[in-house]
């Protein structure tokens, strides 16, 4: 994606498993007024973004809630993950494939913003398909090296809007574990590189917190 004008806005998101994800509301405050918005994540709260970078673990195909079953995000889009698919996985490049695939499918209501960044998980993940059968992965990267993967990944992104003042957003709400703190890392980074041919860029860092609608 390219995108010119004097200013630009860049929404930058981790996010886990979504296969446990109820829906929330949360106040939106970067509106005239505040506002109350319901929805799966808290990018209903996205108001003038040119651009939406969700990064993603690999692991994202193998679903860990025990109530995905019941999960609208993980039934829309389950046909991209092994378990339900089937499809054989030999190559590293082929569970990126699959991974971007899910995702996309998940975030669909964001399709004409979205950018997907898949990085290397750390750790044991295990999809129990049924009583007979599993899949399974696990993963020794090295925080340092996603690090490193991260904040080339987001400048080559960046670097690809043509304006002079950029402003990036960095939405922590939906992260797991160390990712937060690898993207907030990778995004400092990335946009040090970034200000040496910027007038200004600002960053922004929050995280939410939702109220879990009940019935």
């Amino acid at each position: 994606m390219s995108f010119k004008g004097d200013q630009s806005k860049v929404l930058i998101a981790p996010v886990g498993d979504p296969s446990g994800w109820v829906k929330a509301t949360y106040q939106c405050k970067n509106y005239e007024e505040s506002a109350m918005k319901s929805g799966y994540f808290s990018f209903v709260c996205e108001n003038g973004h040119s651009e939406i970078i969700l990064v993603v673990q690999d692991s994202i195909v193998f679903p860990t809630s025990i109530s995905r079953d019941r999960n609208e995000l993980y039934n829309n889009c389950k046909e991209h993950t092994p378990c339900y698919s089937g499809a054989r996985i030999d190559t590293y490049e082929q569970l990126v494939e699959m991974a971007e695939r899910y995702a996309n499918c998940v975030f669909s209501e964001y399709k004409d913003k979205l950018k997907v960044i898949i990085v290397p998980s750390i750790g044991f993940f295990k999809d129990k398909c049924s009583d007979e059968k599993s899949v399974e992965m696990h993963s020794n990267a090295h925080p340092d090296i996603i690090r490193s993967l991260l904040t080339i990944k987001i400048y080559e992104e960046l670097s690809r809007i043509n304006s002079p003042s950029l402003t990036l957003d960095v939405d922590l709400t939906h992260g797991v574990n160390y990712l937060n703190q690898l993207v907030s890392q990778a995004v400092r980074d990335a946009a040090s590189v970034l200000s040496l041919s910027r007038q200004q860029v600002k960053l922004n860092f929050y995280s939410a917190v939702p109220t879990v609608e009940r019935n």
